[in-house]
């Protein structure tokens, strides 16, 4: 569970980083990568415990159980996007800063 909620993360921000070199928008473009790695990785993970809960655990055996949980499951995953998104964008700008020679724009 934890690599694929890291792992969609990562394809709805390099969605939109992607959009950005086509087309080249600036200013917001990592906060809108931001939005859209943790928007997917809500709704992707919010499926997956409805699905994987109830095959997995014994304390959920049915769906309907684990829908009244889904809240506080997007909540977690909006706080841990947030985190590893913001977390990945100030590793990549202190490296960076010290080695500009890497940047590749």
């Amino acid at each position: 569970m934890k690599f694929l909620a890291e792992f969609v993360t990562i394809v709805g921000v390099f969605a939109v980083l992607r959009f950005k070199k086509q087309y080249m928008f600036e200013k917001k473009w990592k906060i809108l990568s931001m939005v859209s790695g943790v928007a997917l990785r809500v709704v992707v993970m919010d499926v997956a415990n409805v699905a994987l809960l109830p095959i997995f655990t014994t304390y959920y055996q049915n769906s309907q159980a684990v829908i009244l949980i889904v809240p506080f499951i997007s909540l977690f995953n909006i706080i841990q996007g947030v985190v590893s998104v913001f977390g990945g964008f100030l590793l990549y700008e202190a490296v960076i800063l010290r080695l500009p020679s890497l940047k590749t724009d």
